[in-house]
């Protein structure tokens, strides 16, 4: 009873006492019950506005006040906009707009929002347009404000569109990306790449190199924004200019950028991919990439991905999302090694579990190294769509008698008899040393042609029928340099399967090998061979 006395008589004091509590505990009892008391009352604005709260504890206070009240953001929106439009008065209207813009979504308050865009302050005005183009989320809305003369309209509403993805989207964002203030076009880039369009890597680049401080200022500020790494460099120069902000711009974009790699450090992801057929300047690859855990990768941007040839950054390329393959049959073919349950090529299969779905087919087989003899026939290995399973399967040491030689397995693989019902069919090998070529190469390659089952050999040695083998079912021939690297190898191999993403770029007709790199909330990267 004395709090309501306190509110009634002085309403001053009680502001005070209010600002006090939810200063030390807001989240008690008692001071859930003052945020209800102030709901209740004509002085939850003026708390709003206390100089006291800072613009995040203000932040919380109204978060609270709406769950006391559904409709406080509604309410306060209206009472804002009558304070401006009716009574002229502005002091404190910019903080409460921040507030509004934290707490209320859709467009609930738009109606009063639109009329904030009659008052002639144009902070005010650029702060409704921001809300208001993020509540309707209206490319054409935008556009229109994009004629106005006031350059923080036009980049609030650029920044209206920052998690709008559309054609029509990235196109206005494009025009906006080279108008004529630095503003307005360092958000439209920055909306560009979180998108992951990257025609803004050179448009980035030019306006670092613009002769406007302003326009350097803001690529800066961009480029930080993005934590990437690829822009270190040009930073690096932009923090040597006479430009004051210029050189406080690219500082704390650094800062940034070292901040992120911070961020992703001992989150590994993996990285695979391999070059695929084709002529002309523009090659084609085919990448995968999550982190190692096992856990869902998110989806990737296209700006995600960091290309070099041969050292040199790349910055005009494309990333497209595939669709989601279809169930795999694979088959893992390792010669039998009966003193050790887990040799390194074993091992790289294992490693390939986490990434199994729930709906890809494995089997596991063996072969008898060279200079071992077996009288076993090849038998259609067993497939299973079990994580257990396929686990045991590839641990559990087959006797000789079981193992066929390592030709005899390749061919039984590849028959179109041993498929299993369902799933696209590969088949991923170690060669554990220079097989010689059988007399019945071609009918192998055939075989494997007519079953479409794709082949993946992992070899110490270079083998020119496997390599065919590959090529011709438009597989991949991989050298690993140690028996340690086969499980690496092994895990990529697998991994190319799964890949969601095509990369397509123009390397030049000299080069030798592309660098990917994959930066999200994990690091990782492979180097392909070209």
């Amino acid at each position: 009873m004395r709090i309501r006395e306190l509110l009634e008589k002085k309403p001053r004091a009680f502001q005070d006492a209010v600002v006090r509590v939810l200063k030390s505990s807001s989240s008690s009892r008692g001071a859930q019950f003052v945020v209800s008391l102030l709901v209740a009352s004509d002085y939850l604005m003026p708390t709003l506005c206390d100089p006291a709260l800072s613009l995040e504890e203000a932040i919380s206070l109204a978060q609270s006040a709406l769950q006391a009240d559904p409709m406080m953001d509604v309410n306060l929106a209206k009472k804002l906009a009558d304070n401006v439009v009716l009574g002229g008065q502005t002091r404190n209207a910019a903080r409460l707009l921040d507030i509004l813009g934290k707490i209320s979504t859709g467009n609930r308050i738009t109606s009063s929002l639109m009329r904030l865009l009659r008052t002639t302050d144009p902070q005010l005005r650029s702060k409704a347009v921001l809300l208001i183009g993020r509540g309707s989320r209206s490319v054409k809305w935008v556009q229109n404000r994009l004629s106005e003369s006031d350059p923080r309209t036009r980049a609030n509403a650029v920044e209206a569109l920052w998690d709008v993805d559309t054609a029509e989207a990235r196109e206005l964002l494009r025009k906006a990306g080279r108008d004529g203030n630095n503003r307005v076009a360092g958000n439209a880039l920055f909306a560009l790449y979180r998108m992951g369009d990257t025609w803004v890597f050179d448009e980035l680049f030019k306006m670092a190199a613009s002769e406007s401080p302003m326009f350097r200022s803001s690529a800066a500020w961009a480029m930080g924004e993005t934590g990437d790494p690829r822009f270190s460099e040009t930073l690096g120069r932009l923090v040597g200019e006479t430009n004051a902000i210029v050189r406080k711009r690219a500082f704390a974009a650094l800062a940034r950028i070292k901040t992120a790699a911070k961020a992703r450090q001992g989150r590994e992801w993996r990285v695979a991919g391999r070059l695929l057929p084709g002529s002309g300047s523009t090659r084609q690859f085919r990448l995968e990439a999550g982190p190692t855990d096992g856990s869902a990768p998110p989806a990737l941007v296209a700006t995600q991905f960091i290309l070099s040839v041969d050292g040199r950054l790349v910055v005009q390329y494309q990333v497209d999302t595939r669709a989601q393959a279809e169930t795999l049959a694979v088959i893992f073919l390792f010669p039998r090694i009966a003193d050790s349950a887990s040799p390194p090529w074993v091992q790289g299969a294992l490693e390939c579990l986490p990434w199994k779905r729930p709906s890809d087919l494995w089997c596991a087989t063996f072969y008898m190294p060279m200079g071992e003899t077996s009288q076993a026939p090849p038998d259609s290995p067993p497939f299973t769509a079990d994580r257990d399973a396929a686990a045991t399967a590839l641990q559990k040491a087959p006797s000789k008698m079981d193992c066929p030689g390592f030709w005899d397995a390749i061919r039984d693989s590849v028959q179109a008899a041993s498929a299993p019902a369902r799933g696209t069919r590969h088949l991923i090998a170690y060669s554990q040393s220079c097989a010689a070529e059988p007399t019945d190469m071609a009918e192998i390659v055939s075989a494997a042609m007519s079953s479409n089952t794709s082949v993946q050999v992992i070899s110490p040695t270079r083998n020119a029928p496997l390599e065919e083998l590959c090529r011709r079912t438009k597989g991949s021939f991989l050298l690993a340099s140690s028996e340690a690297e086969s499980s690496k190898l092994v895990e990529e191999a697998h991994l190319t399967l799964l890949s969601r993403f095509m990369v397509s770029c123009q390397p030049g007709p000299a080069a030798r090998e592309l660098n990917i790199r994959v930066a999200p909330t994990g690091w990782g990267e492979t180097t392909i061979p070209l």
